[in-house]
């Protein structure tokens, strides 16, 4: 009876530890795709001579330990007292070897984000090899996995394009553009509203018991049970963009706790970010851009910041895919790992004519984007554009 137990216990690790694909479901810290859209080839006579750009970092280590400690303490007790179900042992496991790998390294770019940025700059000059012949400026957020995607970026791109000539800007100077964190009047935190709906909707009980052998012993190791939660999904979620092979969480916590844990995450990000106030970020796009234009010489702006920059933008200018404005419902629906992934960028591309006619066109995640606002697309007027844009530039 004893090696029947101990041969189910076997197959359960296994199926268990079986390599799963990453789940879409990390939001925020779901790896870059790196598969670039089809691209619609410009009006004849139009070419492309500038790109002004903001790209999020890319795939790093979770900010803090605080974040997976939740975790890893109440997990460590149970298994002291012997309370652990072969899941819970697993989720042990799992979470140990995240702790472990990110020593030292919290909040840091990983490999696989030096990498998605390198492939991000190698497909930019592929695509638009005119626009790296004479000078580029790069703006970066002061944190060093920014830094570090800016250098991946930059270097690469460099290797390419030996001839261009560079200038650097990282300083606080530079953090109102790249790093926004202005909260608007009235502005309720996302994480007091993931709080309450993962009271409303997780399943605590078969969590607990998924995962301890005597619930009741296991919710008092644990004390908060929302706390647990988050950090197991971060725990979760960070693993392949350090290098770790992902794993089922539902076969541990049960798909519907998965999905409510999701869920909760992208409406406290959607809280967070979607507020339309990259009011400086705007200013630098425009104010670069006519600089370029009458330059009329080939040029970049590379900027590189975090998600909540990202996202403000393009939820202010109107890309298509990112409202403003959402109801919670619709909020905790928003698929943050295909929207601002890990590495998310938007590249406006300038081209020009002869006669001088300047039209731009929107990459979101290097897929042609359009904006609500206008008709038309995927090229638009500059001047239309300029317009747009201009009500949200700081005077």
């Amino acid at each position: 009876m004893m090696r029947k137990a101990s041969l189910l216990v076997l197959a359960l690790l296994l199926a268990l530890s079986a390599a799963v694909a990453q789940d879409i479901r990390t939001g925020v810290m779901h790896p870059y795709p790196g598969s670039p859209g089809l691209e619609t080839p410009p009006p004849a006579g139009y070419k492309a001579f500038y790109i002004s750009h903001f790209g999020r970092h890319g795939s790093r280590y979770l900010s803090y330990e605080k974040v997976v400690l939740p975790a890893l303490q109440p997990l460590s007790a149970a298994e002291q007292e012997g309370l652990l179900t072969p899941e819970g042992e697993y989720l042990l496991q799992m979470v140990r070897e995240l702790h472990l790998k990110s020593a030292g390294m919290w909040g840091q770019l990983s490999e696989l984000g030096v990498a998605e940025h390198q492939g991000i700059a190698r497909r930019m000059v592929a695509r638009y090899p005119a626009v790296f012949k004479d000078s580029v400026r790069v703006m970066s957020s002061i944190y060093p996995r920014c830094i570090v995607s800016m250098s991946a970026s930059t270097g690469e791109i460099a290797r390419l394009a030996p001839k261009t000539k560079w200038s650097f800007c990282v300083g606080k100077r530079y953090q109102s553009v790249v790093n926004t964190a202005h909260r608007p009047e009235g502005w309720i935190s996302g994480a007091s509203q993931q709080k309450e709906y993962l009271k409303e909707n997780l399943d605590m009980d078969s969590m607990l018991a998924n995962i301890f052998s005597n619930p009741a012993r296991g919710k008092e190791i644990v004390g908060n049970p929302v706390s647990f939660a988050k950090a197991i999904f971060n725990a979760w979620a960070d693993r392949e963009a350090i290098g770790l092979e992902p794993f089922s969480l539902d076969r541990i916590i049960g798909e519907k706790n998965v999905n409510v844990i999701a869920a909760s995450e992208s409406l406290a990000g959607y809280r967070n970010m979607a507020i339309p106030n990259a009011d400086s970020l705007i200013t630098d796009i425009v104010l670069r851009a006519d600089v370029a234009i009458k330059r009329n010489k080939p040029s970049a702006d590379l900027r590189y910041g975090h998600d909540n920059g990202l996202m403000r933008l393009l939820v202010q200018i109107g890309i298509e895919g990112y409202p403003a404005n959402l109801d919670n419902d619709t909020a905790s629906a928003f698929c943050f790992g295909e929207k601002v992934p890990l590495a998310a960028n938007i590249q406006i591309v300038f081209y020009r004519n002869k006669k001088g006619k300047v039209l731009v066109k929107f990459l979101v995640n290097e897929k042609e984007s359009s904006l609500t606002e206008l008709s038309g697309g995927p090229y638009y007027k500059w001047e239309d554009v300029r317009a747009l844009l201009e009500q949200f530039c700081l005077k």
